[in-house]
């Protein structure tokens, strides 16, 4: 018989077992309450998004995605690279102008390798310079399960760097041209955009007529390196950008402008102004944007280049309502007791003339504000709805951050802290990402969240970074980036934890077994909502592209590989798929379709 002194001790020794037993992949001892009641959180968010197919798309030698979206109709559009000289499913795809495939013996292979800065040999970068990589488009059928149309670029004609889809199907694509590209725009209008005049320096003051010389020579060639055709093997080609737009049966150019000498693309981002009879923004040796009907382009619209976040200000969204753009980043100022990096974000109007600016106190009234806020922090991310509500990304190097209070007022708090449930207390040194709901007009801040990780042994605070936002249709935010051991997981992850997650400072010693894991992931969030709809590592890829599906769904773009490439190794996700496994070269194509379960 049992008493009924140790009834209770029961009661709650069943309840706990009930509960371990729903946890996924840890054994009782490993789990930390902290880290158990996050991952219950998310797990029982009825709004989550599963994984409905996942493919590849490759062959033996080397493919990409860089951008992929859902129409209305079901299907998705998906858009890549191909460096050759094989093709996925090329009997069945319908060429785009007339090039050439230039011999591997005349241009470097894809697979050569090159000494490292230590001396070690390391696969050659693969450079959308190329001659023979090759821009293509696939139209997918429903839930990804068929391949309705196949185009691309004949070799050596021209590749797709960034890429936007109009909400009537037509294409917006850039990239790089040869000067077959002129083969494949058929009668569209096509307009120039002429190398701008280099700056030469007044040399005159250089009396010796020898080093005199040798400073024009040194200066002839940076800006032939600059604005010059590119060589491969002493054999020059287009150095030109083109930008370009696509009827949506994928049939017909509509008109494309030629950027003589912009040779680079700086993102596969482009962003679409709605008003002012509609533009699309993208980067290309600094900010363009060019009208929708193709009448123009604005060769001095946005300041500054597209930089990579963390290093200084930089290009980081548009308005699409009204065009208007930010910048900014962090910048190294002294509250008066401590260097400090503060944040900076910085609105524009068309004209080029800042409008206003947030985060921008003097640094030493933050250094003496009773609150202490004064951990480095910059803005990485903007995005704006609609309605004129802006989401703001933060990273900071501790949770006493600005980002946690009003852009413009130190002493005002969100209206919703904490959003996602995910604090921040215990940390220790860490990088911490913040996500913001601010409105320009009202001056109000409507919430902020920290979207962070946990370790499951310990429950204390983990990194993750935000390196790319998108905000989709429904409110949600699409998000991606690197997390650290711990990040939050929703039901169908794609990376099933081992059994023993060791404390973060384990790792580091000889003797302890590296069981910790870490790399990209992929997440859809609602802040606005308080809720995770979808949280994964991300195991063999690198995410390119997190595109909208009939509104409530994502589709991820990437290229990949087989697995992670880790011991014991992790197989990237594939489901449903058209093809199943990695076929080869440095890289595949890869989507991964993500949508509500169905009732």
């Amino acid at each position: 018989m049992i008493s009924t002194r140790t009834t209770p001790l029961l009661s709650i020794t069943l309840l706990l077992a009930v509960m371990i037993a729903h946890m996924p992949q840890l054994s009782a001892e490993a789990i930390s309450p902290r880290w158990q009641n996050a991952t219950r959180s998310a797990m029982d968010n009825p709004h989550q998004l599963y994984t409905i197919a996942a493919t590849y798309f490759g062959t033996e030698s080397h493919e990409e995605f860089v951008h992929a979206t859902g129409l209305d109709d079901g299907s998705i559009i998906a858009i890549g690279n191909a460096w050759g000289p094989t093709f996925p499913h090329e009997d069945r795809t319908r060429i785009i102008g007339s090039g050439r495939f230039h011999p591997m013996s005349e241009y470097p292979d894809g697979n050569a390798m090159i000494a490292d800065r230590r001396g070690r040999l390391v696969p050659a970068p693969l450079s959308y310079q190329y001659p023979n990589i090759s821009g293509f488009i696939v139209r997918y059928g429903e839930n990804l399960q068929s391949i309705d149309e196949l185009v691309r670029f004949d070799w050596g004609v021209a590749n797709i760097r960034a890429a936007y889809v109009l909400p009537d199907g037509d294409i917006i694509i850039a990239g790089n041209a040869t000067d077959a590209f002129a083969s494949a725009l058929g009668d569209a209008p096509v307009q120039r955009l002429p190398i701008p005049e280099p700056r030469r320096a007044n040399l005159d003051a250089i009396s010796d007529p020898a080093k005199r010389a040798a400073a024009e020579e040194r200066q002839e060639v940076e800006i032939r390196r600059r604005y010059g055709p590119i060589y491969w093997h002493d054999t020059p080609f287009s150095g030109d950008t083109y930008v370009a737009r696509l009827s949506a049966d994928l049939k017909t150019f509509q008109w494309a402008w030629i950027l003589e000498g912009h040779r680079e693309i700086e993102t596969n981002r482009m962003w679409h102004i709605q008003g002012d009879g509609g533009w699309m923004v993208f980067g290309s040796n600094g900010i363009k944007r060019v009208r929708l009907d193709g009448s123009e382009l604005d060769d001095d619209y946005g300041l500054g280049r597209i930089g990579r976040p963390g290093h200084g200000i930089n290009f980081l969204g548009v308005d699409p309502r009204n065009g208007n753009f930010f910048r900014g980043g962090d910048v190294h100022t002294n509250t008066g007791r401590e260097p400090w990096r503060q944040p900076r974000l910085i609105a524009y109007d068309n004209n080029n003339q800042a409008a206003y600016e947030l985060y921008g106190w003097p640094a030493p009234l933050v250094g003496h504000n009773r609150s202490r806020l004064v951990s480095d922090t910059g803005a990485r991310q903007v995005a704006v709805d609609d309605d004129g509500w802006m989401w703001i990304t933060l990273w900071s190097d501790g949770g006493n951050s600005v980002g946690t209070v009003n852009p413009v007022d130190l002493e005002r708090r969100p209206n919703r802290r904490n959003a996602l449930g995910l604090d921040i207390w215990g940390a220790n040194v860490m990088s911490v990402s913040h996500i913001v709901r601010y409105h320009p007009d009202t001056y109000e801040m409507d919430m902020h969240a920290f979207w962070i990780g946990h370790l499951p042994r310990t429950g204390t605070p983990s990194s993750v970074s935000i390196n790319a936002m998108w905000a989709l249709d429904d409110g949600s935010l699409a998000i991606t980036g690197g997390a650290a051991t711990g990040l939050i997981q929703t039901a169908d992850a794609w990376k099933e934890f081992p059994e023993e997650i060791w404390n973060q400072a384990r790792l580091n010693q000889p003797d302890a077994p590296n069981t910790g894991y870490g790399g990209p992931y992929v997440a859809m969030v609602d802040p606005h909502n308080g809720a995770i709809g979808f949280s994964s590592y991300a195991p063999g890829m690198n995410i390119q592209h997190l595109g909208r599906v009939s509104g409530t769904g994502m589709v991820v773009a990437s290229w990949a590989v087989a697995d992670d490439g880790r011991d014991p190794s992790t197989p990237t996700i594939t489901r449903r798929a058209l093809q199943a496994e990695f076929a080869g070269g440095r890289r595949d194509g890869h989507l991964v379709l993500l949508l509500p379960k169905e009732e």
